[in-house]
């Protein structure tokens, strides 16, 4: 992975050649969207054996930031990836990475935040730079809107749900509280980071085996995963 270019005239003016193609980023993103690739591809964080991304799955990427795990979904052979990015900045930057998927259709950005109903809330960037740690709740400078999972499965019309993978800073909770439609209906296989906030691990589990009791769940210090024996 190496940067290809720079265009200063431009508010994404890093590029960086990577195995899953170019990504336009800020010129503080360039470690982050390295270390994105490497978590994904390298040290398969959103893996178990149980769980992994399959051809022809429908599947929910919550914080989508500027679109690595969307692409990388879909070269893992997903049929479509919903993205949900509340930040302003990253959506824009998910956008004109990801185009050519969304014009096709096989990507769709959802400008908004995962929560347990609709509303309005604050959203807080991340203060040291880090565009992919911004916190939504009751304080920050940004206003943004927020969504359900199910509100979002009923809008799109989707057929399906397969896989959800959700790393969105602690919200992590209300979204899956607003997923439970889902959940009971698909069974989708799901890795959820469960390291932001503390007893995150058990409340989630609670959560999910509360939606639908049938789920086994595997945990490792950082995410949890579930799936359906």
């Amino acid at each position: 992975m190496r940067s290809k270019q720079r265009h200063n005239d431009s508010p994404f003016p890093y590029i960086c050649d990577t195995p899953l193609g170019d990504f336009h980023g800020r010129l503080q993103d360039g470690w982050l969207i390295g270390l994105l690739l490497r978590e994904q591809m390298e040290e398969g964080i959103y893996d178990h054996p149980s769980i992994r991304i399959r051809a022809g799955d429908v599947v929910l990427d919550g914080g989508g930031h500027i679109g690595t795990f969307a692409r990388f979904a879909l070269e893992r052979g997903a049929r479509q990836v919903v993205s949900f990015e509340p930040d302003p900045s990253n959506a824009a930057c998910y956008r004109l990475n990801l185009d050519k998927e969304i014009r096709e259709g096989r990507a769709v950005l959802i400008e908004a935040g995962l929560w347990d109903q609709q509303d309005s809330l604050k959203f807080a960037p991340d203060a040291k730079g880090n565009s992919g740690s911004g916190i939504v709740g009751q304080a920050g400078e940004l206003e943004i809107q927020t969504v359900t999972i199910d509100r979002v499965a009923e809008d799109l019309a989707l057929d399906r749900v397969d896989f959800i993978k959700m790393d969105i800073e602690g919200a992590e909770r209300r979204a899956l509280a607003g997923g439970f439609s889902v959940l009971q209906r698909w069974a989708p296989r799901m890795a959820i980071c469960t390291y932001h906030a503390e007893g995150d691990a058990e409340a989630i589990r609670q959560i999910v085996q509360t939606a639908r009791p049938t789920y086994q769940a595997a945990a490792t210090e950082s995410q949890t995963y579930f799936y359906e024996a």
